[in-house]
C-alpha cells in the first residue's frame, strides 16, 4: 500500500484507506462557499503539527481573511511558522485585470493612484510557460529558503490559474505542473470552483488523480 497524507476529517482518512496517497494531484471541488479552502488549510494545518511541511499559494482568498476564518473555526492558523507557509501571489490576477483595461481607463485610474508598470510581468505570463515558472518559482523560492522538507501544497484556485492565462496550451501547461509537483515529491491540493455537474465535463478530470 502506498504511503499516505492523513487529512484528519473524522471518519474520512478510514474511508479512503487511511489518507490521500503521497505525490497525487487532488482537486477540492465545489460550488463557491462550501469551504474548500478551509478543507484546505485544515490538512495543511494538522499535518504542520506533525512536521510535515506545507505551502499555501492564494490567488483567490486575501491572506488575512484566510487567517480569520480559520481562527474562528478554532483553527490558530498563522501566515508563517516554520512547518506550514502561506504566500500571496494574487498579484497575477491583479496584473491579469489591469491587462484588460483600455489606455482610457489606465489613465482614468492613473489620476486616482500610481500604477505601477506590469508590463514586463504581463508579457511573461501570456508566454509560453509564463505562468507556470511563476508558480514553479514561489514554491521553489519556499522551499530554498527553508530547511522543512516540505510534503504538502495547495494552489488556490485552479479556476484562477485558468483565468488568468491567455495562451492556447493552457491543457498542456497544467499537465506539466502536475508532473512538476510530483517529480518534487509534493502531494497537491487544488481548490476548484466547480460543482458535480460541471466537473464531469471539464478535462481537469482526466489529468488529476482524485477528487
Amino acid at each position: 500500500m502506498p504511503a499516505r497524507i492523513k487529512t484528519y476529517v473524522e471518519g474520512f482518512d478510514e474511508y479512503i484507506g487511511g489518507g490521500v496517497p503521497k505525490r497525487h494531484n487532488i482537486l477540492i471541488s465545489g460550488i463557491p462557499g462550501t469551504m474548500k479552502s478551509s478543507l484546505a488549510s485544515y490538512i495543511l494545518f494538522k499535518n504542520a503539527e506533525k512536521n510535515i511541511g506545507g505551502i499555501y499559494l492564494t490567488l483567490e482568498q486575501d491572506i488575512n481573511s484566510l487567517i480569520s476564518q480559520m481562527n474562528e473555526m478554532g483553527i490558530p492558523l498563522q501566515r508563517d511558522t516554520p512547518t506550514l507557509k502561506i504566500s500571496d501571489i494574487g498579484y497575477l490576477r491583479e496584473i491579469h485585470e489591469m491587462s484588460k483595461l483600455t489606455e482610457e481607463q489606465k489613465k482614468e485610474l492613473s489620476g486616482v493612484s500610481k500604477i505601477p508598470d506590469f508590463s514586463e510581468i504581463e508579457s511573461s505570463l501570456t508566454s509560453d510557460f509564463g505562468l507556470l515558472n511563476r508558480v514553479k518559482g514561489q514554491i521553489t523560492a519556499i522551499k530554498n529558503k527553508n530547511d522543512i522538507n516540505f510534503e504538502l501544497c495547495v494552489i488556490d484556485s485552479l479556476s484562477t490559474l485558468e483565468q488568468i492565462t491567455d495562451f492556447k496550451n493552457i491543457r498542456k501547461q497544467l499537465y506539466l505542473l502536475f508532473l512538476w509537483l510530483k517529480d518534487e515529491s509534493f502531494t497537491t491540493f487544488f481548490i476548484f470552483e466547480k460543482g458535480p455537474e460541471e466537473i464531469i465535463k471539464c478535462p481537469e478530470a482526466f489529468m488529476i488523480d482524485g477528487i
